[in-house]
């Protein structure tokens, strides 16, 4: 058995935008060292000054460095067929995997973590990032915060815990960081590897290829990996396994069309093995009145749901009082105001300079109420008439639901250059409407920021997208 020992320096930054200015790898057996290899990488994007004051890298040392896909044939080939080991593996790895997906590849490797395993195998650590931990162990670490000097350190580590010969520990975080999917007896591996990594809705047919289960999600393939490698003892999970025979999915780019296509289709298809989706009950909502000094006021009332728009109306006290924090960053409120604070005297944030002093009669009720009335029509959403856009399955497209005076419409897929009201509608795929889907677009809506078009008397209110 043999381990591609990996750090990496990079860019900073989150997801896709944090890219590599350094690799370093050490291939090792355990207990020699077999091969080397360590470059500076050209990230074809700005190194941020307080990145360069902790590794060193400038932008300057990478101008003429190769980028990383005139590297990748040479990553590729140590890292195959070995165990990818670095210290938190998980950053290293999943870096390393977007630059190989920006190529097209698919990079996929066993992976062992040296975090993991120093807490295992040398427990009651104070700390266990590397330069604490080399510290404490006398390991030498050179040129810290640089790809080599941080692979040599991690090799030596490792080779002293691959010495303790704990092979049980080993074991273990190779199971717990490589779960392999155990594939249902009657589904072809070609029909689970072709499955996307992408946000869609996913099928799963029985032999008779009757749909026995739907299901939604950000990532396909990760999903479904999960049915099949989190098996519990449940007969209901286990019979489930035993009848797929078949895998269909769509590709809906949209977390939110996902959603309410799923949602659709449980209701439509029936599969056996999905439990009725839970019907969603408005149990609280909230009122608005004006107090006995002309304030506009907001309260939580569970008496007043039935009576209040479907804006004002949640599942739950919790649900009520997130929007209310909502919306009082949104329209600088007075928490006293909407309820979130009680007692005598002026409101927390009156004493931070935060509150423009509502609460204590300095601000005058009719700016204080206009504020509260402009925030609320904020999320009205136009009497319950509107469009809701989202990305869509490609960078060449955007996605629409369309609700209408509270019914939910359906949903389509139009190219950029498409504004036109009545083609939007014409092209939307019509759905049935429930209850549960208003539901859903509403505690969407609340949660993500998206772009809401309020539609009047079946006409475009304000300019479109």
């Amino acid at each position: 058995m043999e381990f591609a020992i990996i750090d990496i320096e990079t860019t900073g930054g989150f997801g896709a935008k944090n890219k590599i200015t350094e690799i370093a790898i050490i291939i090792h057996d355990g207990e020699n060292e077999l091969e080397r290899f360590s470059t500076l990488v050209d990230p074809k994007s700005f190194i941020p000054k307080n990145i360069t004051a902790l590794t060193g890298i400038t932008n300057e040392m990478v101008e003429d460095a190769p980028p990383f896909y005139e590297v990748a044939k040479r990553v590729w080939e140590m890292t195959e067929n070995r165990i990818f080991v670095a210290h938190n593996v998980g950053f290293d790895y999943n870096i390393i995997r977007n630059e190989f997906k920006d190529l097209g590849a698919k990079f996929q490797r066993k992976k062992l973590c040296t975090i993991r395993l120093a807490k295992k195998l040398f427990p009651g650590k104070s700390s266990y990032s590397l330069g604490v931990l080399c510290e404490s162990l006398g390991i030498p670490l050179n040129n810290r915060h640089r790809a080599l000097g941080d692979t040599e350190a991690t090799a030596i580590l490792f080779k002293r815990m691959y010495g303790l010969n704990e092979k049980k520990a080993f074991e273990t975080e190779l199971k717990t960081l490589n779960k392999e999917a155990k594939l249902p007896s009657k589904l072809s591996a070609e029909v689970y590897n072709n499955l996307p990594e992408k946000c869609g809705v996913y099928y799963f047919y029985n032999e008779h290829k009757d749909v026995v289960y739907v299901g939604k999600a950000k990532n396909i393939k990760k999903r479904v990996t999960q049915h099949f490698t989190n098996i519990d003892s449940s007969s209901r999970k286990n019979n489930m396994m035993r009848e797929i025979a078949d895998i269909s999915y769509e590709i809906t780019g949209s977390e939110l069309i996902a959603l309410l296509k799923e949602s659709e289709d449980i209701k439509t298809l029936s599969p056996k093995f999905n439990r009725a989706q839970r019907k969603i009950r408005f149990n609280v909502g909230i009122i608005q009145y004006q107090d006995q000094n002309g304030y506009s006021r907001l309260s939580i009332d569970r008496k007043s749901v039935t009576n209040a728009p479907s804006y004002l109306k949640f599942t739950s006290q919790g649900e009520a009082r997130q929007f209310l924090h909502q919306i009082v960053r949104k329209g600088n409120l007075c928490q006293k105001l909407t309820g979130l604070q009680t007692g005598k005297g002026p409101c927390f944030e009156q004493h931070l300079g935060m509150c423009n002093g509502a609460c204590e009669k300095k601000e005058s009720a009719s700016v204080y109420n206009s504020r509260v009335k402009k925030s609320l029509e904020s999320y009205s959403l136009a009497g319950d008439s509107y469009l809701i856009k989202d990305v869509g399955r490609s960078a060449d497209e955007y996605s629409v639901a369309w609700v209408q005076n509270g019914a939910y419409q359906g949903y389509g897929y139009f190219f950029h250059d498409i504004q036109d009201i009545n083609v939007i509608k014409e092209g939307v795929k019509k759905a049935m409407d429930n209850r549960d889907v208003i539901g859903i677009i509403k505690s969407f809506i609340n949660k993500n920021s998206l772009k809401i078009i309020p539609v009047k008397n079946n006409e475009q209110s304000g300019v479109l997208f």
